[in-house]
Formats: C-alpha cells, sequence, structure tokens
C-alpha cells in the first residue's frame, strides 16, 4: 500500500505520531494509499523549515526560483501516471488546459 508522507525541511517523513489515515478512492470508496495523521508538532516542523528556507528562497531572482518551480511541476507531471494512471493523467491535464 502506497504510504504518503509530509515533505518537511528537504525530507520525506512519516508523522511525529507513528499513525497513518486511510485514503479512499472517491469513484470505489477503496483505500489506495495512506497519509500521516500529522498533528501541531508536525506542522510547527514545517512552519519551522519553511520560516528559515524564506530567508534564502526570497533573495533568489526571480528567474531562478521559477525556474525551481517549473522543475518541481514537470517532475509531478512525470510521476503522476504512475501514480494515479494515464486516462486520470489526461482528463486532469484537460482540465487545467481549459
Amino acid at each position: 500500500m502506497l504510504k504518503i508522507q509530509n515533505y518537511i525541511d528537504g525530507k520525506f517523513q512519516d508523522a511525529l505520531s507513528g499513525k497513518w489515515i486511510d485514503n479512499y478512492e472517491p469513484a470505489t470508496g477503496k483505500v489506495y494509499s495512506h497519509i500521516p495523521d500529522s498533528e501541531e508538532a508536525d506542522l510547527q516542523l514545517a512552519y519551522q523549515a519553511a520560516k528559515k528556507a524564506f530567508a534564502t528562497w526570497s533573495k533568489l531572482p526571480k528567474e531562478t526560483r521559477s525556474s525551481y518551480l517549473y522543475k518541481i511541476a514537470d517532475g509531478i507531471e512525470k510521476r503522476f501516471v504512475s501514480y494515479f494512471g494515464s486516462k486520470l493523467y489526461y482528463f486532469v491535464k484537460k482540465l487545467i488546459i481549459i
């Protein structure tokens, strides 16, 4: 079963509580993955990491920031089909373009 982790401070990690929530496919009602049951402590870690990163990120030229964001988007798009299947990929792509 796919476990989707939090991404905090450049690392994928489970919720500090170690708890998971079932993630249901709405069309079938079947569990297709588990997501972290994040609590306030997880949010505080994410907030502190974002606050620390902002100092460096905000000083980068807008072209550099844009380049990073496009690379992230490309990575998501490349992995989308392997996670969700090609039919959903083309459906979502069509929705975004319209």
